[in-house]
């Protein structure tokens, strides 16, 4: 989910690949939300929703939106199954619509997360050894973005979450149980500043900046000895029990 003004838009993923397709039948969408007016004392109220379709030349657009990050009067979403960013002319909260999309194997496999600074979104791609897993582009024009870098490092398997502040993008390894920058002050060369590894950050999946922009705050669901969820079905009363971490770094 992203804020901007009195907006909330939502990427939602849809049916997951070998799980149930009934009753929920959306193989992803785009939904804009209108939050009302500060301070906020009413109800949320969903403006427009943009399906995912699977036919026509917008097939796989949004097929299964992950993650959502907004600049001007555009959304950038990643459409995970689809391998791609996809574009929204949000200019209109109430009529969103789809102007363009970027399909690239190589470099936008499994695209899990973006984040929008200046003319440059920023595409954490959450894939193994050998995958990119960071993915810069360039939206100077939001009909026609471009591929401009990307980088590969053991530090970034499973990239998950993504920040940026300043010259530099912060990514979490999901798979590598690690916290990476990466050096963007040129985007079309980003290179591996530094990472911290750690078995507090095993399968890491949120990442924050807080308001000094010195620390990361990363979250992580369970220790390495920890068993992981099994679907189906849910673990229900009785299952394994997880420790959770919050992981503040410098």
């Amino acid at each position: 989910v992203a804020v901007s003004g009195n907006y909330a838009y939502v990427a939602s993923q849809g049916i997951l690949n070998g799980q149930p397709i009934s009753p929920d039948t959306s193989f992803g969408s785009f939904t804009v939300i209108s939050l009302g007016t500060p301070p906020y004392t009413g109800n949320p109220t969903i403006l427009q929703t943009v399906q995912n379709s699977q036919t026509g030349p917008q097939a796989n657009w949004l097929y299964h939106a992950t993650g959502v990050s907004i600049s001007g009067n555009y959304a950038y979403v990643t459409a995970f199954y689809g391998q791609r960013l996809t574009t929204i002319d949000i200019s209109s909260p109430a009529s969103p619509s789809v102007v363009a999309s970027v399909h690239d194997t190589s470099n936008l496999a499994d695209p899990n997360d973006v984040t929008t600074q200046g003319s440059y979104a920023y595409v954490a791609n959450q894939v193994g050894t050998g995958g990119m897993q960071f993915t810069v582009l360039n939206i100077s024009n939001p009909f026609v973005p471009t591929i401009v870098g990307e980088i590969t490092d053991p530090t970034l398997v499973g990239a998950y979450r993504l920040r940026v502040s300043g010259n530099f993008a912060y990514v979490s390894g999901n798979g590598a149980s690690s916290v990476a920058a990466i050096d963007i002050s040129n985007p079309s060369v980003p290179r591996l500043a530094g990472a911290v590894t750690d078995a507090r950050l095993n399968n890491v999946d949120g990442l924050a900046i807080d308001s000094t922009g010195r620390h990361l705050v990363a979250t992580s669901p369970r220790l390495p000895a920890e068993s992981g969820v099994t679907y189906p079905p849910y673990p229900l009363a009785g299952g394994p029990t997880n420790t959770g971490t919050v992981s503040v770094i410098d």
